[in-house]
């Protein structure tokens, strides 16, 4: 053998006996240290094992550290008959869950049932997608060609399974964090650390993962995912609102309001998916806490015992059912209206936060709080055979000047007041041509009308007024709509609102909310708020700028018209009625009061000519101190205006 063959040899054989040595060696060194992390965490790894021992679990309990402390797999079991495990994680927010749940632990343990509790934690942007790339870095859930040759040669190698400990050689002399988890992790999965931490730094710690709090729609989409891939292997999943306390609560950069967004949230998902929602999130004092999230021990089995309760509450036991026959393939035209209606109500539940609009007053489906309101109230009363004789149409100063209930009161007949806030000319003709008359057909409209009205708007189309967001509100439901109106002589409110249409929508939205604290079921406003003398002068000064040179929009005084030609056209009598104005508005047209009467004197004739059977001017008649803003009227103003309505009607014989 040459020299060299005998180097190449010698080189080899000394690498062989550094491998083997050092394989040897972290072999010695695994005997007695600590063992090597391979997963997400201590407590994941020791989850792994466990569940691979138990096998069988038929209920799992899943989410962050609130639930792994929270609930008591023993208890339940004790309670509930059904074997139950808590594999929930430190950090195990929807995306981290996505993965655990679908690739570990159904194919473990084989649960029927997840119950997956939430919170707002789950959903915080600032704090779950580092949790997430923690867990796809791990050695045993790292994807990929490389990790797969890894966790090959680990499963066979000390050297490679420990190398992570070998690196840090330091760690080897540190306490046995295995150790300590295992003597805190129960047999069923759950976490017994019950030691009080409500120190500074704690809410510091807990603060910062709600810095900036919105919701993280990744965490809201990994939700749906791993829903549907369970229910696909025939898991059944129920959703849990968790419990916290109010210094919790204090942390969110909007306190309750955060929580409230949250809420509103988990109801949208539960009500998308169609599973059933417990929500337990009352019922506990912040003595019910050893620090900012994690219930005592005493509260845990109180908190396991109410679950347990409200699964036996619901239809037989949730996740005991199982289906034996496949469903019908054919979808029910109910189900399809059911879901499109769910779908809407979703997007009105979530759109105020994440449009960044206040809560409950806009949605991009409706023109607004009235118009969305209104349109449920006609459309319940006519699925209730509950027609209306007399309806009144305008804007905002009718809404507030027109009270149905003593209208009908004086006049026997039955009212609705469905005039519209900001809705000028434009958009009550796009209403009555649209679709007003699916929801109602009275004999009579009362049209409110102002001298604001035919006011240039200098949109950029003329002095036309801007339509766009009824516009693009219209085309949404239209689009939402058009493939089931197809299939059934439906008209579309019934789709809006339900089959048939509900009264409470399923899931309460901040603008159902916001309507119904404002307004009965007649249409009647039911809170009249005043401005401040200071917020008067504002808008007294905004309104001195257009009315300081009035003219009339002739295109928007011929809408007034075509309202009016619309209704006629469908047999319905149209009175027209000029709104109430107090004096310091009127003062500020150039020609006062005058000035006024002339703008109406057009309207008037215009209204007329094309088939009002009459105009009832009542401009003048509140005194200023009945207005609660420079354009509205008050509680007092609207009993004056109601019932002077009634009688000119009266008077004219209509």
């Amino acid at each position: 053998m040459n020299d060299r063959r005998w180097l190449v040899v010698r080189f080899f054989v000394g690498v062989l006996v550094v491998v083997v040595g050092a394989e040897i060696g972290a072999r010695v060194v695994e005997s007695v240290g600590p063992p090597a992390l391979r997963w997400y965490d201590v407590v994941t790894q020791l989850k792994v094992e466990q569940m691979t021992e138990l096998e069988r679990a038929e209920v799992v309990f899943a989410g962050t550290s609130m639930v792994w402390q929270g609930l008591d797999p023993e208890a339940f079991t004790e309670m509930d008959g059904r074997i139950a495990y808590n594999a929930a994680l430190a950090g195990g927010v929807p995306e981290v869950m996505e993965r655990w749940l679908t690739d570990e632990v159904a194919p473990r343990l084989h649960p029927k049932l997840v119950v997956w509790g939430l919170s707002s934690l789950d959903f915080s942007s600032t704090y779950g997608s580092a949790n997430r790339e923690r867990y796809d870095d791990a050695l045993e859930t790292r994807q990929g060609v490389l990790a797969s040759f890894e966790r090959r040669a680990a499963a066979v190698s000390a050297l490679v399974r420990y190398r992570g400990v070998l690196r840090s050689f330091e760690h080897l002399f540190e306490g046995d964090e295995f150790e300590e988890a295992a003597a805190l992790l129960s047999v069923g999965g759950a976490r017994r650390d019950f030691s009080i931490d409500v120190s500074d730094l704690r809410g510091e710690i807990v603060a910062s993962r709600l810095y900036d709090y919105s919701l993280d729609l990744a965490d809201i989409a990994a939700i749906h995912r791993t829903v549907r891939i369970l229910e696909e292997r025939g898991i059944t999943v129920v959703l849990l609102q968790m419990p916290t306390p109010e210094r919790y609560t204090a942390l969110h950069p909007a306190g309750h309001e955060d929580l409230l967004r949250t809420y509103a949230t988990i109801d949208a998902i539960a009500d998308t998916l169609e599973l059933s929602l417990i929500d337990l999130s009352d019922g506990y004092s912040a003595d019910d806490f050893v620090d900012f999230t994690h219930l005592n021990e005493a509260s845990v089995r109180d908190l396991t015992g109410r679950l347990a309760a409200a699964l036996r509450s619901t239809d037989g036991v949730i996740g005991d059912d199982v289906r034996d026959e496949p469903a019908d393939s054919a979808v029910p035209l109910a189900s399809l209206v059911t879901t499109a209606n769910r779908a809407l109500e979703v997007n009105d539940v979530l759109y105020y936060y994440l449009a960044g609009t206040p809560p409950g007053t806009a949605s991009e489906l409706w023109f607004g709080v009235s118009h969305y309101g209104h349109s449920r109230d006609l459309s319940v009363a006519a699925a209730e055979e509950r027609s209306f004789d007399v309806i009144f149409l305008g804007s905002s100063m009718m809404l507030n000047a027109a009270d149905p209930a003593i209208f009908t009161d004086l006049d026997g007949r039955s009212s609705f007041n469905a005039a519209i806030a900001a809705a000028g000319p434009e958009v009550q003709e796009a209403w009555i041509s649209g679709e007003f008359f699916d929801m109602a057909h009275p004999d009579v409209v009362i049209y409110g009308v102002a001298p604001r009205h035919v006011r240039p708007m200098e949109s950029g189309e003329g002095c036309m007024a801007d339509t766009k967001r009824w516009h693009d509100a219209a085309v949404l439901r239209d689009r939402a709509f058009d493939p089931i109106l197809g299939l059934n002589d439906l008209v579309t409110p019934e789709l809006f609102f339900g089959l048939p249409p509900s009264a409470e929508p399923s899931i309460t939205s901040p603008l159902h909310a916001n309507y119904r604290s404002a307004f009965d079921q007649l249409g009647g406003r039911t809170r009249y708020p005043r401005l401040t003398p200071e917020e008067m002068t504002q808008r007294l000064e905004v309104t001195d700028v257009w009315q300081s040179e009035f003219v009339i929009c002739d295109q928007r005084l011929e809408r007034i018209g075509n309202v009016v030609k619309l209704l006629v056209a469908e047999g319905v009598t149209v009175i027209v009625v000029a709104m109430p104005i107090p004096d310091f508005r009127a003062d500020l047209f150039p020609g006062g009061r005058g000035q006024v009467a002339e703008v109406l004197d057009r309207m008037e004739r215009e209204t007329l000519s094309v088939g009002a059977a009459g105009f009832i001017d009542l401009s003048d008649l509140v005194d200023d101190q009945h207005f609660r803003d420079i354009t509205h009227v008050d509680l007092e103003g609207s009993t004056q205006f109601t019932r002077k309505l009634v009688e000119e009607i009266h008077l004219r014989g209509l």
